[in-house]
């Protein structure tokens, strides 16, 4: 005969089991989602630039230069408000960035092209560097005019046609911390507060940095091949 505290502990071992069951199920379909995000393109951007080491390091140290972004017409209702804004940032995808890289010295830590003459490394978490797990861009720009689905920016740090996945605005009380009271120089910079050239306008990208990250071939190489 079976006692009614087997019959209790029975069911709460099954209960146990089954709820082991679903928590380990759903596990398993979250960490599925998170294999890969669906993103799409809102539009792209029209540049002078071509070619990675020829285009400037930041939007901001080329503020004067014109570029422009074509956002695609099911976007275009998204735009409604955008001109009240002085400046948004762009988010793009980065696509000129092979996605698999040949083994280097280490894809996560790289050197930024602000750093290329000391040669300095940092994780490209602090940096911006466009080697990193996932290809996203982000650039500074100052709106200039909007007409239709077209808006018309200075600051170009950008490769032509790159792909932009999302716009949104940038805003000194929400964007500078502890603004107005706060001084901006109180903010810590890391290493972009000891680069030499972190303000000098119309800095390019560069070769050494791209070179190293496996983006370019060596220049000796390429003169071989030529």
């Amino acid at each position: 005969m079976v006692a009614l505290s087997d019959i209790v502990v029975i069911q709460y071992s099954l209960v146990w089991i089954t709820i082991q069951a679903m928590v380990a199920q759903t596990t398993q379909q979250t960490a599925g989602r998170r294999r890969s995000f669906r993103v799409r393109a809102i539009g792209y951007v029209r540049t002078s630039y071509r070619l990675p080491e020829e285009t400037p390091a930041q939007a901001p140290l080329n503020p004067d230069e014109r570029g422009l972004l074509v956002v695609y017409p099911r976007y275009a209702p998204a735009l409604a408000g955008v001109a009240d804004f002085e400046y948004v940032q762009l988010i793009t995808l980065l696509d000129r960035v092979p996605e698999r890289l040949p083994d280097g010295p280490g894809q996560l830590v790289q050197v930024p092209f602000m750093l290329q003459q000391t040669g300095e490394a940092v994780g490209v978490f602090a940096s911006r560097f466009p080697v990193r797990p996932n290809r996203l861009g982000l650039s500074l720009v100052r709106v200039e005019r909007v007409r239709g689905r077209r808006v018309e920016f200075s600051g170009v740090d950008m490769l032509d046609r790159t792909p932009v996945l999302d716009v949104k605005p940038w805003e000194q009380h929400l964007d500078i911390p502890g603004w107005p009271s706060r001084s901006v120089d109180s903010i810590r910079g890391g290493w972009y507060q000891r680069a030499r050239h972190l303000g000098a306008r119309g800095q390019l990208a560069g070769r050494f940095s791209l070179e190293r990250a496996g983006l370019l071939r060596p220049q000796s190489e390429e003169e071989e091949v030529s």
